[in-house]
């Protein structure tokens, strides 16, 4: 966002002390933004390395590469930016524009991965005795360009918008552009309400499942399997729709602020430019979630670990149910489980 709400008044050079404490502010902030911005697109290309094996299902493994790629090329093109406005590089505009552009792509596509996400469960879950076989990635492919085409035309639009604003002598921002401010009005409020129907149904999903697993034993054990599955794996994409979701609010709530005031006051500023080093931070943490919380993924980074270190794996993985109850167990108490769950059958 910081492309999208200019740093003209916060740089302003002068005299006074003020104009100097904000000048120290963005230097921190950028520092600390940078450091977040290399460090996303490592953690992000790691997860696409490691999204090779078979983790997930096929249409799930396209979007989550989707969204590791944009969360790559959005925080590599956000450091351009901000080396070229920390160090004065004086990179042409045209060079400039294109990776602003970029980069505001990415970042829209990411905010709206939640659709694609909830999509992808809801048929896991409908077509859970089928879901299994379907490994054509076409209609996924499809799903993901259409996405970005609507996120793009969107982008357009604020580019347009945003290079109708005038900073003014007060250190505000007006905008002009009337029919563009509130296209993206109508934008922001349909892609913010879909955001939340989305997130809003993949809980519904989860809980459905695990309700369904549940209490209806009468179901084939592929069957069984595939909603075991998705328990797992709506669990993990869970925690990333939370953050994702307040992402979104932060940025839906500046964007939306400007564009129905149409005027833009050091506050907002200020809450505009914080928002790209929230968005890097974010960066990390969506795949060290995706990979920290899969038993297979996390085992995978471990060894990694143990190879790069010369350390060996003395004990294996602890496996666990889609209850989190561990499914291994030590010689001395297997016995005893296998009779309490006898027991168990035959109380039932």
């Amino acid at each position: 966002m910081g492309q999208f709400i200019s740093l003209e008044c916060l740089l302003k050079s002068s005299s006074d002390a003020s104009s100097m404490e904000i000048s120290v502010y963005i230097v921190v902030l950028r520092s600390v933004e940078l450091v977040f911005d290399f460090l996303a697109p490592v953690f992000n290309l790691y997860f696409l390395f490691i999204l090779r094996r078979k983790v997930f299902h096929t249409h799930l493994r396209v979007i989550l590469g989707v969204f590791a790629i944009s969360l790559s090329v959005m925080t590599l093109t956000r450091a351009l930016d901000a080396i070229n406005e920390l160090f004065r590089l004086n990179i042409p505009r045209s060079i400039i524009g294109v990776t602003s552009f970029v980069h505001n792509d990415c970042m829209t596509l990411v905010m709206d991965i939640s659709l694609l996400l909830t999509l992808e469960r809801l048929l896991a879950t409908v077509m859970a005795t089928k879901y299994e076989k379907m490994q054509s990635i076409i209609s996924s492919v499809v799903a993901c360009v259409l996405l970005w085409l609507l996120n793009t035309h969107n982008t357009y639009l604020m580019l347009i918008w945003l290079n109708s604003s005038n900073v003014k002598s007060d250190c505000t921002i007006e905008f002009g552009g009337q029919s563009y401010s509130t296209n993206i009005i109508i934008n922001l409020s349909a892609l913010m309400t879909l955001n939340v129907a989305s997130v809003t149904l993949f809980i519904r999903l989860r809980s459905y499942n695990m309700k369904r697993y549940l209490h209806d034993y009468k179901h084939k054990l592929t069957r069984r399997f595939q909603i075991s599955e998705n328990i797992r794996t709506s669990r993990q994409i869970l925690y990333i729709l939370i953050i994702n979701l307040v992402v979104n609010f932060y940025f839906f709530f500046v964007l939306y602020y400007v564009a129905v005031r149409k005027t833009a006051n050091q506050t907002v500023i200020y809450l505009a430019q914080f928002f790209d080093l929230f968005a890097a931070i974010a960066s990390v943490l969506y795949p060290s979630i995706l990979i920290l919380s899969h038993p297979r993924l996390r085992l995978q980074l471990r060894q990694h670990f143990q190879k790069l270190y010369g350390a060996s794996n003395a004990a294996g993985p602890s496996i666990h149910s889609i209850n989190n109850q561990p499914m291994v167990f030590q010689t001395s108490t297997q016995g005893s489980v296998y009779f309490q769950e006898l027991q168990k059958s035959w109380n039932a």
